[in-house]
């Protein structure tokens, strides 16, 4: 009987049912694909990194961009602030423009004034083409914290909000003169921008009055009242003494010469108490007394009047001229002259 070669067959058998148990695709390069997914996994991390440094790149540039910002609107509020407490109104003025009257922006008048002092720049908040400075300084009334305004242009940052604040007069000027600070008047009309200081107007002569200084406080900060200017007459400089003197020595001359123009006629002019009933502003500068007493006419009593005029002359000197005497009720209808009598 011939022999069974079993081994034989069963060998083919092993290796077909190998092949058979291969996967279709498994072709030998499982190898090359294992490289290919690590260098895809090493560039989405270089890419990752590479986005991830970009990133930081921008957000580092762009802190420093704001950082720069801040410095450069900083130096500008410093600047600014340091123009003012060092009284250069001029300076100020060219760094910040202001709306308003600006002949007081000055550095004559700001020099002349208490002015603010301990000034900082505190913090700056940037924000696109603005930004915000809060500043701080001690003015005449205390320390005082403000918030000032700054907008990026094409020839670079600029500051927008101004500290001068608008000075107004109470009333009309007094006897024609209205206040000055440092030989320069405030606007009759509408208002005078100041820089914050404690500021006095110049001592003036109004004929023959004598104006005290007045003064003006300005902080900066448009959230406080600035009180208007009001000029005040000195108390010596009053010219009505020497008015009501110079009526009565002009009623004893009409009196005892009759040298009165015009002298009321059958009028007794005798002295009385006499009082001053009004007194304003004459042309040219003149300031006008109209002084009233007691005298008699035909043994009836009526008050009778003189007008007094002074005129300032220059160098100090008046010149003095009478109206009347004249009853009460044809006031105003004299011509002036002479004053009779001599002058007090």
């Amino acid at each position: 009987m011939p022999e069974f070669e079993m081994p034989r067959e069963s060998s083919r058998a092993s290796v077909r049912a190998a092949r058979a148990a291969r996967s279709p695709i498994d072709d030998g390069s499982e190898a090359p694909r294992g490289r290919a997914r690590l260098i895809a996994g090493i560039v989405a991390s270089v890419a990752l990194l590479l986005g991830a440094g970009a990133s930081a790149m921008v957000q580092r540039a762009a802190a420093d961009a704001r950082a720069a910002d801040s410095d450069a609107v900083a130096r500008l509020a410093a600047q600014y602030l340091d123009a003012i407490e060092d009284g250069r109104a001029a300076d100020a003025t060219a760094l910040v423009p202001v709306e308003g009257d600006e002949a007081l922006l000055v550095d004559a008048v700001l020099g002349a004034a208490v002015r603010i002092s301990d000034a900082v720049v505190r913090r700056v908040d940037v924000g696109g083409d603005g930004a915000t400075v809060q500043v701080a300084y001690r003015a005449w009334n205390g320390p005082v914290r403000r918030a000032i305004d700054a907008q990026r242009t094409p020839e670079g940052w600029r500051l927008t909000t101004s500290l001068a604040e608008p000075v107004a007069l109470e009333a009309e000027p007094v006897f024609g003169v209205g206040p000055s600070i440092a030989g320069l008047p405030l606007a009759v009309r509408g208002a005078s921008l100041l820089y914050p200081g404690l500021y006095l107007t110049d001592a003036a002569r109004a004929a023959v009055w004598t104006l005290s200084p007045a003064r003006v406080a300005v902080d900066g900060d448009p959230s406080t009242v600035t009180n208007p200017v009001a000029m005040q007459l000195a108390g010596a400089s009053s010219p009505l003494p020497a008015m009501v003197d110079l009526a009565a020595l002009h009623l004893a001359a009409c009196r005892d010469a009759g040298a009165c123009v015009p002298a009321p006629r059958g009028l007794d002019a005798r002295l009385g108490e006499t009082t001053w009933s009004s007194l304003g502003l004459a042309g040219d500068g003149g300031v006008a007394g109209r002084i009233g007493s007691a005298a008699e006419r035909a043994g009836e009593q009526v008050e009778v009047v003189v007008d007094v005029l002074a005129t300032a002359t220059g160098r100090g000197a008046v010149a003095w001229s009478c109206a009347g005497p004249v009853p009460l009720d044809d006031a105003g209808t004299a011509p002036f002259g002479p004053c009779g009598g001599a002058p007090p």
